[in-house]
């Protein structure tokens, strides 16, 4: 009876370390993912890290051409030919459908008979 206590006691303590040697490799794959996951967050951080950097000079980049784009003659340097603004002239005269030049049945003004008073 002694022999099969000592048996099962013995058959106990083998699963008891395949429990436990299970364990140690479940364990040691994990601290290797968690090794792996550290060095992946790690690069993440430093990629985060540029990209606000980026994001900074880009947002400052955005406001000094937006400064710059509000300026004109009346509140900088510059001169008022560079506003930008240009009146615009509109024709108010309405088309005939006469054509260019002098008109058939109209007496002619040359500019030599101007000079001619202006000489005698």
């Amino acid at each position: 009876m002694a022999s099969n206590y000592t048996n099962s006691l013995y058959r106990d303590y083998e699963e008891i370390l395949k429990k436990y040697e299970s364990q140690v490799q479940l364990l040691q794959e994990t601290n290797k993912l968690i090794k792996e996951l550290n060095g992946t967050i790690s690069s993440l951080n430093e990629t985060i890290a540029n990209l606000s950097k980026e994001n900074e000079t880009l947002k400052k980049e955005i406001l000094r051409l937006k400064s710059q784009n509000d300026k004109d003659s009346s509140n900088s340097s510059k001169p008022s030919s560079t506003n930008g603004y240009k009146k615009v002239i509109i024709n108010r005269r309405e088309k005939t459908g006469k054509k260019q030049g002098g008109q058939n049945g109209h007496e002619g003004h040359k500019l030599d008979n101007k000079l001619e008073q202006f000489i005698n």
